[in-house]
């Protein structure tokens, strides 16, 4: 079989209404999952602080967090992307 996926932007991710439409466009492209970037360039690149970048993770993270049901209830995956700007244990938390 072919698992077709396609690349979903990270602001999708943010309601319950955005991400039931996305998904209901990915599916009917066939996709069977997608990939998310939540950031658009390297951390070092787009964060002239370290309280801006973790200004930034603490928001994904008490969003993706909040979402989970939404996530669970369209059984679709979704993958992270990173490029070196998420160390393992923060992807795990």
């Amino acid at each position: 079989g072919v698992a077709v996926e396609v690349s979903m932007p990270a602001r999708l991710l943010e309601t319950p209404e955005r991400y039931a439409q996305a998904v209901a466009v990915a599916r009917a492209l066939g996709a069977t999952r997608a990939r998310v970037a939540l950031l658009s360039g390297r951390r070092y690149e787009s964060f002239t602080t370290a309280n801006d970048w973790h200004a930034f993770r603490t928001m994904w993270r008490d969003t993706l967090v909040r979402m989970r049901p939404e996530f669970d209830r369209h059984a679709f995956a979704i993958g992270l992307e990173n490029h070196k700007d998420w160390l393992a244990p923060e992807l795990i938390d």
